[in-house]
């Protein structure tokens, strides 16, 4: 039999090496929840926002596939975006609908659950997305790791944030996106040029766009004909597709007191109550008393 040539020191610190980075990246795995997957979801089931998606489009195909074009011109392109806008405005499925839009894995990282030594975690998600390439490494809620330093935020945080961002021209083929609906509560260094050079506003869609929100919401609920996607938009202030939504279940939940499913057709007063039950929950969500009762 023929002897295995023998070990040098090199080759045993290699090994420890990539055992210690395989234990990383899982220690990471369950400690955030993070996902490493090409998402199902396209552009086309987010409702409205052209102009986001095609300038989030625009902007990750110039950063990561124009390289060579912005060197050849003396400019690089920003590889990192930051979302921000009213809750449930659709930051998130935008975000994952792109990546699917380009077949690019998508990191999701949740920052509550990353707070808890985020500075010791956060070089492993960018390695992870390195190795995953080409990527979309993705913050939601991301002034919780990134607030002011000197106020509540955490310096240590935000110091290994600015690390990692100033290092991601190396990283080839990752894109970073953040989102947030406290932009104003951001450290201004993660803000400057280099870091998040893009800011796009995702705010409450247009009555054209919540008619269209509503009928994809409603697709399979049975309506009365006069209850239109037009009508909606018209009944309703300025809502996001997470509150249409939230009025949709709510108008099924009315319709079902009085009929069974089976002859259930919800009509234009069933939606009316839902929606002010809806408002009522959202102006005194601090006053149970006047909250509906369900």
């Amino acid at each position: 039999a023929g002897t295995a040539p023998p070990l040098d020191e090199s080759d045993i610190v290699s090994v420890i090496q990539q055992v210690n980075t395989e234990r990383v990246e899982k220690l990471i795995d369950e400690e955030t929840l993070t996902d490493v997957d090409v998402p199902e979801i396209t552009f086309d089931d987010v409702g409205g926002h052209e102009d986001a998606k095609r300038r989030l489009l625009e902007q990750v195909e110039q950063a990561l596939t124009k390289e060579e074009v912005g060197t050849e011109m003396g400019v690089e392109f920003g590889t990192g975006i930051l979302l921000h806008g009213p809750p449930g405005t659709g930051k998130t499925m935008l975000v994952r609908a792109l990546a699917n839009e380009l077949d690019y894995t998508f990191i999701p990282v949740n920052s509550s659950l990353l707070k808890r030594k985020a500075d010791q975690k956060i070089p492993g998600l960018f390695y992870r997305a390195q190795r995953n390439a080409p990527a979309i490494l993705f913050f939601d809620e991301f002034d919780l790791l990134g607030g002011e330093r000197g106020t509540l935020g955490d310096d240590t945080t935000v110091n290994t944030l600015l690390t990692e961002l100033d290092g991601v021209e190396q990283l080839n083929q990752v894109m970073v996106i953040a989102a947030t609906n406290r932009p104003e509560s951001l450290d201004p260094a993660l803000l400057r040029p280099g870091r998040f050079d893009y800011h796009l506003v995702i705010d409450h869609p247009e009555s054209r766009v919540q008619a269209d929100i509503f009928e994809t919401h409603t697709s399979d609920i049975p309506l009365s004909e006069d209850v239109t996607p037009e009508w909606f938009a018209e009944m309703t202030e300025a809502v996001t597709g997470a509150e249409i939504a939230a009025i949709c279940e709510r108008a099924v939940t009315i319709g079902m007191r009085h009929n069974d499913v089976e002859e259930l057709e919800l009509s234009r007063s069933q939606f009316e109550s839902a929606y002010v039950d809806f408002k009522r929950g959202r102006l005194f969500t601090e006053d149970l008393d006047s909250s509906p009762a369900f």
